[in-house]
C-alpha cells in the first residue's frame, strides 16, 4: 500500500513521540480505539515506525497510575494521551462518540507535534453522541428499559 501523500511530506529524519497511558484492562475495545488513533494519526502523516514512535503505557488501577506515569514520562515523548475506563457493565452510557473523539485526538496530536502550543488550540466540541444500554445490568437492578429508549440506543447489550 503506498504511502498517504501527507505521510510522504513529513521531514525526513523527525521521529516524533507519543505516549498513550490508559489505566484499565487493556481488552478489545482499547485495541479498535488504539486502531482508530493510528488510522487518524496516519490521514495527517503521522506513521508508526516512519515518523512516528507510539508507546502505550496501561495501569492496571487508579492505584498504579503513579507507576505508569513514571513508566510513560521515561520515554521523553512529545505529548502523552491519557485514557480512563469506567468500570466494567455500566447500566447506560451516553456521550461522545468515541471513534469520532480518537480521530479529533488524532488531529490535535498532529498539531501538537507540527508546534502548535497546546493552549492556542480551540476547544472542540463533540457533534455525534452515543447511546448504550446494557439489559443484563438493568436486569440485575430490577430495572425495565422503555422500548423507545431502547430503538434509539446506538448499542443494546443482552
Amino acid at each position: 500500500m503506498p504511502w498517504p501523500l501527507t505521510a510522504q511530506a513529513q521531514p525526513a529524519g523527525q521521529v516524533r513521540s507519543v505516549a498513550w497511558l490508559g489505566v484499565g484492562r487493556a481488552g478489545p475495545a482499547v485495541a479498535l480505539s488504539g486502531i482508530v488513533a493510528r488510522g487518524g494519526l496516519r490521514e495527517h502523516g503521522w506513521v508508526e515506525g516512519r515518523n512516528l514512535r507510539l508507546g502505550t503505557v496501561w495501569a492496571v488501577g487508579l492505584d498504579d497510575m503513579d507507576a505508569a506515569v513514571r513508566v510513560a514520562l521515561a520515554t521523553s515523548p512529545d505529548v502523552v494521551v491519557t485514557q480512563e475506563f469506567m468500570a466494567i457493565g455500566p447500566l447506560m452510557t451516553y456521550g461522545p462518540n468515541v471513534r469520532e473523539l480518537y480521530r479529533s485526538l488524532a488531529r490535535y496530536t498532529d498539531r501538537i507535534l507540527r508546534g502548535a502550543k497546546p493552549a492556542d488550540l480551540p476547544v472542540e466540541v463533540p457533534a455525534k453522541v452515543y447511546l448504550a444500554i446494557n439489559l443484563k445490568t438493568a436486569k440485575a437492578l430490577g430495572l425495565e428499559s422503555p422500548a423507545r429508549l431502547l430503538t434509539r440506543a446506538d448499542e443494546v447489550i443482552e
